[in-house]
């Protein structure tokens, strides 16, 4: 079930459903996955970083979702994608990075596509 434009989520890669094909984008609300997408449009984004699972990661060498972005939905449609692509690799950095390595606090609007995460 997707959830309605206007409601609060936060959404995170999983990367199960990508080594299967399946859809990438993983959407949450109230804390339980709703639904599984190939694009997400959110409006008034923020990170939210869990610095214990980052440290779990690194000391283990396991995978876990540590970071999501929170917003508001607009859209699972696909939409025509932001400007600046977003990273996220828990071995270089444990916050999303941009590609010239600034860390991302957050934009307006973030959209979410196959490939990547971008924001404007």
């Amino acid at each position: 079930m997707t959830p309605k434009p206007g409601t609060v989520v936060t959404v995170h890669m999983n990367l199960n459903n990508v080594k299967q094909g399946k859809p990438r984008w993983s959407i949450k609300v109230s804390g339980k996955v709703v639904c599984n997408v190939d694009h997400v449009v959110l409006r008034d984004c923020k990170p939210l970083v869990a610095p214990g699972g980052h440290r779990r990661i690194l000391s283990k060498g396991h995978r876990e979702v540590y970071a999501r972005i929170k917003g508001t939905l607009v859209s699972t449609g696909q939409r025509d994608t932001g400007q600046r692509e977003i990273h996220l690799n828990p071995h270089r950095c444990r916050d999303f990075t941009m590609a010239d390595g600034t860390v991302y606090k957050g934009s307006a609007m973030a959209f979410f596509n196959t490939d990547s995460f971008f924001t404007i």
